[in-house]
């Protein structure tokens, strides 16, 4: 499969790279489109440290290529929007809800690799059904939105100026004529 591979700061390589293999409780999807942000320029830039090399891309959409033999969530073929960041899922942090404040807490594309690849391996539980009928470039603001609606007492709007802004605004508020996204 093809990817995107940050190897330090302004070195980035689109090569042929390793199928991911699953492990239980994950799906492998297949990327349809990856959202570029500041976060994914700031590792780009040598700003914001990650572990190399890395595939970055945190905000994305795709189908279901395979699940681990115990997931029961999802099924292959189906589309979903990933939720970008996870819990262990075990900690007490993570069992009362708090996923956000996991002490082994991940970010796609930025602790483990993301979706400026073909496919991408993650836990099942962060892929989220995508609408019927929605453009899969106007889900990419979801992925995110999806991560922050996870928390409890969440707010419940976020300001940005980054892509994902745009898009909401591109697919959500400019239909309504509306001077900014609600969201």
């Amino acid at each position: 499969m093809k990817a995107a591979v940050l190897y330090g700061p302004r070195d980035l390589r689109v090569e042929s790279t390793r199928e991911p293999r699953l492990e239980p409780g994950e799906a492998i999807v297949r990327v349809a489109s990856a959202g570029l942000c500041g976060t994914d320029y700031s590792i780009f830039t040598g700003d914001r440290p990650v572990d190399y090399p890395r595939v970055m891309g945190h905000e994305l959409v795709g189908r279901v290529d395979a699940v681990a033999a115990d997931v029961t969530t999802v099924r292959p073929g189906a589309r979903v929007v990933v939720e970008p960041n996870y819990g262990c899922g075990r900690c007490p942090l993570c069992l009362e809800g708090n996923r956000n404040l996991c002490l082994s807490r991940r970010a796609i594309g930025i602790d483990v690799d993301g979706g400026f690849a073909e496919l991408m391996r993650l836990p099942a539980r962060c892929c989220w059904p995508a609408p019927d009928g929605a453009e899969t470039d106007a889900l990419l603001p979801w992925s995110f939105a999806r991560s922050i609606a996870a928390r409890p007492g969440a707010a419940s709007r976020r300001r940005s100026s980054g892509p994902e802004a745009w898009d909401c605004w591109r697919s959500r508020c400019s239909e309504r004529a509306a001077p900014a996204c609600s969201w």
